[in-house]
């Protein structure tokens, strides 16, 4: 028997012909058993990942920044290796496409972003020496 407090009602939608049903259903104890158990963890551990994912994107991508800036501030890019820098660049478009063949937006967005920000100091690198 299904206890009072667990009487949580699932739409489900039936299609018969062109006219579309909704009809009420009510999950069975397995099915309770599980969300109460198993779902919540789950689902933690899923946003947990995703929060990883972002961050991990983020703090990859503003490292980026400082060394952009003074690059474009001072154009002194001597200090830089273009055989790191050509190479790195390389690695993150790969990354890039890595991350859109599994549709992974916090690796699309972070290596979209780091492309930028490593094509410009390579484009430096390339143009003042």
């Amino acid at each position: 028997m299904i206890k009072s407090s667990a009487k949580i009602g699932q739409l489900l939608l039936a299609r018969s012909g062109p006219n579309l049903k909704i009809s009420l259903k009510f999950p069975s104890e397995e099915t309770l058993f599980y969300l109460r158990y198993f779902a919540p963890s789950y689902i933690c551990r899923m946003d947990m990942t995703s929060l990883f994912g972002y961050l991990a994107a983020i703090a990859t991508t503003v490292s980026f920044i400082p060394q952009t800036i003074k690059t474009f501030r001072t154009r002194d890019t001597e200090s830089l290796s273009l055989g790191m820098y050509a190479f790195f660049t390389f690695g993150v478009i790969c990354w890039l496409i890595y991350g859109i063949l599994l549709g992974e937006w916090p690796i699309i967005l972070a290596n979209t972003l780091t492309l930028a920000l490593a094509l410009s100091i390579l484009g430096m690198k390339l143009r003042y020496g």
